[in-house]
Formats: structure tokens, C-alpha cells, sequence
């Protein structure tokens, strides 16, 4: 069992190596894909206790910016690998001050690119 932000840096790993290895005309290995069915497992019992609240983007000049703090909820992962998909370039941030700001639109671009994510 994992625990919340561990499971989901686990998770977003795995589907992202699946997805190169998949251009690549190739797969998981079992051990990996049976890793991955144990973190959804356990995200699926965490799924079951109650997240806190997300607070609504605040809007500067028609900008809806989110701190990093309501990032990690959103995406549920934790501070460091949001630090480093930002750092990686996957994630787009805004510095100001010593604190992070991510538009809306790049959180949601983000989650678009992830495999697995496609819309139905």
C-alpha cells in the first residue's frame, strides 16, 4: 500500500514510460505493469477517504492562477514532483517572488498530455 502522493508519482512514472514504450511498438515489462495495478489499487482505497476542498483559481486580469499548494491537490501529486515537471519544462509556472503560479490553462494542458487521458 502507498501512500496518497507516492502512489500517484509512482502512477504518472509508469504511464509515462508506457506511453514512450508504446510509440516504440513495445510494452511494460510484467513486473511494471503489475507495480502499476498495485498503485491504482492503493489509489483506489485512498480514493475512498474524503480530499480536501480546491480552492477556486484566483483571476488577474481574466488569468485564473493557482498557487502550488492547490496544483498538488489538483493533480495529486506531491510539492517536488510538481517542482519537477516544472523544472523538466513539462509543466509551465510562473515565478513571483519565491513562489510558484500556474495558469489554469497549463494545468489543464498538462493533464491532456498524459497518457491514458484521452477523452471519450
Amino acid at each position: 500500500m502507498f501512500d496518497d502522493a507516492t502512489a500517484s508519482d509512482v502512477r504518472l512514472g509508469l504511464r509515462l514510460a508506457e506511453g514512450r514504450l508504446r510509440e516504440r511498438g513495445k510494452s511494460l515489462s510484467p513486473g511494471a505493469r503489475e507495480m502499476l495495478r498495485s498503485v491504482e489499487r492503493s489509489l483506489a482505497v485512498l480514493g475512498d477517504q474524503p480530499l480536501p476542498p480546491v480552492e477556486e483559481p484566483s483571476d488577474v486580469d481574466g488569468v485564473q492562477l493557482l498557487d502550488l499548494r492547490d496544483v498538488t491537490r489538483r493533480l495529486k501529486l506531491s510539492e517536488a514532483t510538481v517542482r519537477r515537471r516544472v523544472r523538466a519544462g513539462a509543466l509551465r509556472a510562473t515565478r513571483v517572488g519565491r513562489s510558484l503560479r500556474f495558469r489554469l490553462v497549463d494545468v489543464q494542458e498538462f493533464i491532456d498530455q498524459l497518457p491514458g487521458t484521452e477523452e471519450l
